[in-house]
């Protein structure tokens, strides 16, 4: 059952493609939902609308579903609908370089070299 895009998450779902970065919307991990997963470097991108902005997103279900995801070795990323719509390009830049990031670590540990 998806839920309906918001227009800021088909916009930066726009400027991600245009890097080449592979990622599936709405993946689930049990009960919580992502916006966008990047399955290679094990990060999970959210983009929070005008309900998050009343009270933070220091809602339960928010710190819930960052603390299940870290316990599984997922990063979150956290933006606004405000903050993507202003600027898309520096938002997937950003996305880019810690997949990079996760990237070169995993590559760097001792499991990753057959240790």
């Amino acid at each position: 059952m998806r839920v309906p895009s918001t227009r800021a998450e088909d916009v930066l779902a726009s400027a991600l493609r245009r890097r080449g970065l592979r990622f599936r919307r709405e993946a689930s991990f049990g009960i919580y939902k992502a916006d966008f997963y990047f399955p290679s470097a094990r990060l999970t991108v959210e983009v929070d609308g005008h309900h998050h902005r009343d009270v933070g997103w220091k809602r339960r279900s928010d710190y819930d579903k960052c603390d299940r995801l870290a316990r599984m070795g997922i990063r979150t990323l956290r933006y606004s609908n405000e903050s993507v719509l202003r600027a898309p390009n520096a938002i997937a830049s950003a996305i880019e370089l810690e997949i990079n990031r996760r990237a070169r670590a995993v590559c760097r540990s001792p499991r990753a070299r057959g240790r």
